[in-house]
């Protein structure tokens, strides 16, 4: 309703040009009887028109986001593919198992199976990990491949999110499977197949202080198989919740929230799949963004 005050406001100033305004009102009327615009600061700015007519462009607030114009929101795009989805439920990304969520804060190992992703081979030379310290906190480093022997992380990670192969040699990509695991198990904790140059990986933790929205998501399987796709969210502290369910039989599907789901700080998120019979190929992602709180 102010909306529509306020547009009838513009609109009867336009037409009569004669009610003043102040230096601090967004709309102000000039000395000829035009319409003066200012912006928050009292700044005067003017309207592109074609033929007098007002040139009018509307953005979507998530391309706002995406372009950076909105200060402390972050647009993200998740997506994973597992090739051999079993009977039961699996994560989709390439470790085709439940992903194994990190419970203690660790050092990072990262090595190939390749010994030409190495400083000055053909294959991946130097990759970033992207992930969360043990306060939920946003952190990445940049680490130089050593072939099939390990290189340790500098900074100690309790979440890893993505792993992205930054620099390559005459081939262009990562020639090998990249294993990113904690030092202490040496479970893997991501993984970037041969020629993929990154991870895919359907995981995400919404870092500490901020609010996720998942706006949307997208599952697919290319198996003649009934594939049963869930998007689940764990709250800090608490257990994974399905959010999200379908069936499909050799086909993709997506679906855009009329209303994003909101996620809380240090809540996991991932997509799990399961085929009938087992031997499903399946790929899934989500987009969200988030924001301070």
């Amino acid at each position: 309703m102010n909306k529509i005050l306020a547009l009838l406001l513009v609109l009867s100033l336009l037409l009569s040009g004669c009610v003043a305004g102040t230096a601090a009102d967004p709309v102000n009327t000039v000395l000829d009887g035009g319409v003066e615009l200012k912006d928050e600061n009292g700044v005067a700015y003017g309207v592109k028109h074609i033929g007098n007519k007002p040139r009018v462009s509307s953005m979507p607030y998530t391309f706002d986001i995406a372009e950076g114009n909105i200060t402390d929101h972050t647009a993200l795009n998740k997506f994973g593919h597992n090739a051999t989805v079993a009977a039961t439920l699996e994560t989709v990304w390439s470790g085709s198992n439940l992903y194994p969520w990190m419970t203690t804060v660790d050092q990072l190992e990262i090595l190939s199976a390749d010994t030409d992703d190495v400083a000055g081979g053909t294959g991946a030379r130097t990759v970033e990990i992207l992930g969360l310290n043990n306060a939920y906190a946003l952190i990445n480093e940049i680490v130089t491949m050593n072939g099939t022997s390990v290189v340790t992380s500098s900074l100690t990670y309790l979440r890893i999110y993505r792993v992205i192969v930054k620099t390559a040699g005459a081939s262009g990509w990562n020639e090998g499977l990249i294993t990113i695991r904690d030092q202490d198990t040496d479970t893997a904790r991501s993984l970037i197949a041969a020629q993929k140059n990154q991870t895919l990986q359907a995981t995400f933790t919404i870092p500490a202080g901020n609010t996720g929205f998942i706006t949307s998501w997208y599952v697919g399987s290319v198996t003649n198989k009934d594939t049963e796709f869930e998007l689940y969210v764990r709250p800090f502290g608490e257990t994974f919740q399905v959010k999200r369910n379908i069936h499909l039989v050799g086909m993709a599907y997506s679906n855009r929230f009329d209303f994003p789901e909101v996620v809380p700080e240090k809540s996991d998120i991932e997509i799990r799949a399961m085929s009938s019979g087992g031997g499903g190929d399946v790929s899934a992602g989500f987009f969200l963004w988030f924001e301070g709180n």
